[in-house]
């Protein structure tokens, strides 16, 4: 209907100019106002393409991946997504496989953009493929090549302006993870506090959180202890703001588990990884508390013996 096509134009409007909570708004009217439209299941998919990035602003990760999943694989029968719109998306989702340490399942999430560009007769979504691509390499320790692709990213996204979720905000974490394998810590953390930065400008919360979450890890990996613990204090106080914290708690948390296990803290690693979800970072650190912990325990058993 008419009133459908303002609707979109005004949701996509406020997406654009990084309104996300009026777009989330005005996607929820449009979805039910569109119900009885002939199109609906297009729209539907439009209406999840903006819940996605919605979501995603406002740290609703898990919200987001079920809005990615609906958009992309809805059975459609009215119109479909852009290619570059599905890979855009795909891209967000990688973004959050990022913020779980889930590297391994974006390859995965790779070869299905890859798939979606071969069967397009238009080449306007390169930006997105590359930085997906830098994403898997560091995944695969090609360090040098990711580190490479992510700055073209950055150069690219940044001559032409690119902003919010178009921006060149992921590539930077990658750059810095790639400085942080070439144990080049205090420019990982330059780069971080630049994407702290870009968050705060684009209102995409979930990378300031994961950003000053790697500060925090980086910070702890060189026994800086004390300005590691304040940072996380802090950053506790600062997802305290949001009136739902949705997935931040878990975000931070990841970050003081490895700060807790760094200072051999093992109750307190025990005690954050059962609220955490079960990802593949998680474990590695549980089984190595767990092996540190038994070490412990034989040692002063031994100690104890000899005395």
């Amino acid at each position: 209907s008419a009133a459908s096509d303002v609707y979109k134009r005004q949701v996509l409007g406020h997406l654009v100019n990084l309104d996300y909570e009026t777009s989330e708004s005005l996607a929820q009217e449009l979805e039910i106002e569109a119900k009885d439209s002939a199109v609906y299941d297009f729209i539907l998919k439009v209406i999840n393409y903006v819940y996605a990035i919605c979501r995603f602003a406002k740290g609703d990760l898990q919200g987001s991946k079920i809005a990615i999943e609906i958009a992309l694989n809805k059975e459609r029968s009215s119109g479909d997504l852009d290619p570059v719109d599905k890979i855009q998306l795909i891209r967000i989702y990688c973004g959050i496989l990022l913020a779980e340490s889930n590297d391994r399942e974006i390859l995965g999430q790779l070869d299905k953009a890859e798939r979606i560009a071969n069967a397009s007769s238009v080449n306007n979504f390169a930006i997105h493929l590359m930085s997906i691509k830098a994403m898997v390499l560091h995944e695969q320790g090609e360090y040098f090549k990711a580190f490479d692709l992510a700055k073209s990213v950055v150069a690219t996204s940044e001559a032409n302006g690119f902003s919010g979720v178009h921006s060149a905000i992921d590539a930077k974490f990658v750059i810095s993870k790639c400085y942080f394998a070439f144990s080049k810590l205090d420019q990982a953390n330059e780069i971080l506090e630049e994407v702290k930065k870009d968050a705060s400008k684009y209102g995409l919360q979930p990378w300031y959180v994961l950003a000053e979450g790697s500060i925090i890890r980086n910070l702890a990996g060189t026994a800086k202890m004390k300005e590691s613990l304040e940072k996380t204090i802090e950053l506790r106080n600062y997802i305290n703001k949001f009136h739902v914290p949705y997935d931040f708690s878990w975000l931070v948390d990841i970050s003081e588990l490895y700060l807790r296990f760094k200072l051999k803290d093992h109750n307190r690693v025990r005690e954050i990884s059962q609220r955490l979800p079960d990802f593949y970072f998680v474990k590695q650190v549980v089984d190595a508390n767990t092996y540190l912990a038994v070490s412990y325990t034989h040692l002063r058993a031994h100690e104890t013996d000899s005395y």
